[in-house]
Protein backbone atom coordinates (compact mmCIF):
# COMPACT_ATOMS: atom_id res chain seq x y z
CA UNK A 1 0.00 0.00 0.00
CA UNK A 2 1.45 3.36 -0.98
CA UNK A 3 1.37 6.41 1.25
CA UNK A 4 -0.89 9.17 -0.05
CA UNK A 5 -0.04 12.85 0.17
CA UNK A 6 -2.11 15.25 2.26
CA UNK A 7 -3.81 16.65 -0.87
CA UNK A 8 -4.77 13.15 -2.05
CA UNK A 9 -6.22 12.14 1.32
CA UNK A 10 -8.95 14.74 1.52
CA UNK A 11 -10.28 16.72 4.47
CA UNK A 12 -12.20 13.87 6.17
CA UNK A 13 -9.61 11.07 6.09
CA UNK A 14 -8.41 11.74 9.63
CA UNK A 15 -11.94 11.73 11.01
CA UNK A 16 -12.81 8.59 9.05
CA UNK A 17 -9.75 6.71 10.32
CA UNK A 18 -10.54 7.83 13.88
CA UNK A 19 -14.11 6.51 13.53
CA UNK A 20 -12.78 3.24 12.14
CA UNK A 21 -10.40 2.84 15.10
CA UNK A 22 -13.21 3.65 17.53
CA UNK A 23 -15.50 1.12 15.79
CA UNK A 24 -12.68 -1.40 16.00
CA UNK A 25 -12.45 -0.90 19.77
CA UNK A 26 -16.20 -1.32 20.28
CA UNK A 27 -16.12 -4.42 18.11
CA UNK A 28 -13.36 -5.77 20.31
CA UNK A 29 -15.33 -4.96 23.46
CA UNK A 30 -18.33 -6.77 21.97
CA UNK A 31 -16.19 -9.81 21.20
CA UNK A 32 -14.78 -9.75 24.74
CA UNK A 33 -18.19 -9.43 26.38
CA UNK A 34 -19.69 -12.06 24.08
CA UNK A 35 -16.79 -14.44 24.72
CA UNK A 36 -17.07 -13.88 28.46
CA UNK A 37 -20.80 -14.54 28.36
CA UNK A 38 -20.26 -17.70 26.34
CA UNK A 39 -17.60 -18.98 28.74
CA UNK A 40 -19.84 -18.08 31.70
CA UNK A 41 -22.83 -19.87 30.19
CA UNK A 42 -20.79 -22.99 29.42
CA UNK A 43 -19.32 -22.93 32.92
CA UNK A 44 -22.75 -22.43 34.48
CA UNK A 45 -24.25 -25.24 32.41
CA UNK A 46 -21.36 -27.54 33.38
CA UNK A 47 -21.82 -26.66 37.06
CA UNK A 48 -25.57 -27.27 36.84
CA UNK A 49 -24.97 -30.58 35.07
CA UNK A 50 -22.51 -31.66 37.76
CA UNK A 51 -24.90 -30.56 40.53
CA UNK A 52 -27.81 -32.44 39.00
CA UNK A 53 -25.76 -35.63 38.66
CA UNK A 54 -24.37 -35.26 42.18
CA UNK A 55 -20.78 -35.63 41.05
CA UNK A 56 -17.85 -33.29 40.67
CA UNK A 57 -16.40 -31.61 37.62
CA UNK A 58 -13.27 -33.47 36.53
CA UNK A 59 -9.98 -31.78 37.43
CA UNK A 60 -8.85 -31.68 33.80
CA UNK A 61 -11.78 -29.35 32.97
CA UNK A 62 -10.35 -26.59 35.18
CA UNK A 63 -6.86 -27.08 33.80
CA UNK A 64 -8.27 -26.94 30.28
CA UNK A 65 -10.19 -23.70 30.86
CA UNK A 66 -7.42 -21.73 32.59
CA UNK A 67 -5.20 -21.31 29.50
CA UNK A 68 -8.22 -20.44 27.37
CA UNK A 69 -9.38 -17.74 29.81
CA UNK A 70 -5.88 -16.33 30.39
CA UNK A 71 -5.18 -16.34 26.65
CA UNK A 72 -8.38 -14.38 26.02
CA UNK A 73 -7.53 -11.85 28.72
CA UNK A 74 -3.97 -11.49 27.39
CA UNK A 75 -5.27 -10.91 23.85
CA UNK A 76 -7.76 -8.28 25.08
CA UNK A 77 -5.12 -6.43 27.14
CA UNK A 78 -2.61 -6.46 24.27
CA UNK A 79 -5.20 -5.16 21.79
CA UNK A 80 -6.19 -2.41 24.26
CA UNK A 81 -2.53 -1.42 24.65
CA UNK A 82 -2.15 -1.11 20.88
CA UNK A 83 -5.43 0.84 20.65
CA UNK A 84 -4.33 3.38 23.24
CA UNK A 85 -1.00 3.84 21.43
CA UNK A 86 -2.94 4.93 18.30
CA UNK A 87 -5.67 7.22 19.68
CA UNK A 88 -5.46 10.86 20.65
CA UNK A 89 -4.66 12.07 24.15
CA UNK A 90 -8.25 13.16 24.85
CA UNK A 91 -9.59 9.63 24.41
CA UNK A 92 -6.80 8.27 26.61
CA UNK A 93 -7.63 10.91 29.22
CA UNK A 94 -11.35 10.00 29.16
CA UNK A 95 -10.46 6.35 29.73
CA UNK A 96 -8.08 7.25 32.55
CA UNK A 97 -10.80 9.32 34.22
CA UNK A 98 -13.25 6.44 33.93
CA UNK A 99 -10.76 3.97 35.40
CA UNK A 100 -9.82 6.33 38.22
CA UNK A 101 -13.45 6.97 39.19
CA UNK A 102 -14.10 3.19 39.07
CA UNK A 103 -11.15 2.66 41.43
CA UNK A 104 -12.43 5.40 43.75
CA UNK A 105 -15.86 3.77 43.81
CA UNK A 106 -14.25 0.51 44.91
CA UNK A 107 -11.97 2.21 47.45
CA UNK A 108 -14.85 4.13 49.06
CA UNK A 109 -17.75 1.80 48.31
CA UNK A 110 -16.37 -1.42 49.77
CA UNK A 111 -15.72 -0.10 53.31
CA UNK A 112 -19.10 1.66 53.38
CA UNK A 113 -20.88 -1.46 52.13
CA UNK A 114 -18.99 -3.60 54.66
CA UNK A 115 -19.90 -1.33 57.58
CA UNK A 116 -23.56 -1.23 56.54
CA UNK A 117 -23.53 -5.03 56.25
CA UNK A 118 -22.00 -5.36 59.73
CA UNK A 119 -24.80 -3.13 61.03
CA UNK A 120 -27.34 -5.45 59.39
CA UNK A 121 -28.64 -2.82 56.95
CA UNK A 122 -27.57 -4.48 53.68
CA UNK A 123 -26.35 -7.91 52.58
CA UNK A 124 -22.62 -8.67 52.84
CA UNK A 125 -20.43 -7.48 49.97
CA UNK A 126 -19.90 -10.00 47.20
CA UNK A 127 -17.23 -10.07 44.50
CA UNK A 128 -19.85 -9.66 41.76
CA UNK A 129 -21.52 -6.81 43.60
CA UNK A 130 -18.20 -5.00 43.90
CA UNK A 131 -17.46 -5.68 40.23
CA UNK A 132 -20.82 -4.18 39.22
CA UNK A 133 -20.23 -1.15 41.47
CA UNK A 134 -16.79 -0.55 39.94
CA UNK A 135 -17.93 -1.05 36.33
CA UNK A 136 -21.02 1.14 36.77
CA UNK A 137 -18.98 3.99 38.24
CA UNK A 138 -16.35 3.64 35.51
CA UNK A 139 -18.90 3.60 32.69
CA UNK A 140 -20.86 6.53 34.15
CA UNK A 141 -17.70 8.63 34.51
CA UNK A 142 -16.54 7.80 30.98
CA UNK A 143 -20.01 8.46 29.54
CA UNK A 144 -20.31 11.77 31.41
CA UNK A 145 -16.99 12.98 30.01
CA UNK A 146 -17.95 11.98 26.47
CA UNK A 147 -21.39 13.56 26.81
CA UNK A 148 -19.89 16.79 28.17
CA UNK A 149 -17.40 16.90 25.27
CA UNK A 150 -20.23 16.60 22.71
CA UNK A 151 -22.16 19.55 24.14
Amino acid sequence: MTERTMAERGPNDGERSFRERRRSLWKLVGIGVGGGLLIGMVGGAAAAFVEIRGSELPRWAGWLLWPVILGGIWWFVDYSRRYFARVDELDVQDNLWGGMIGAYAMIMGMPCWYLLARAGQVPAPTPWGLWVLTMAAMCLAYGARKWRAMR
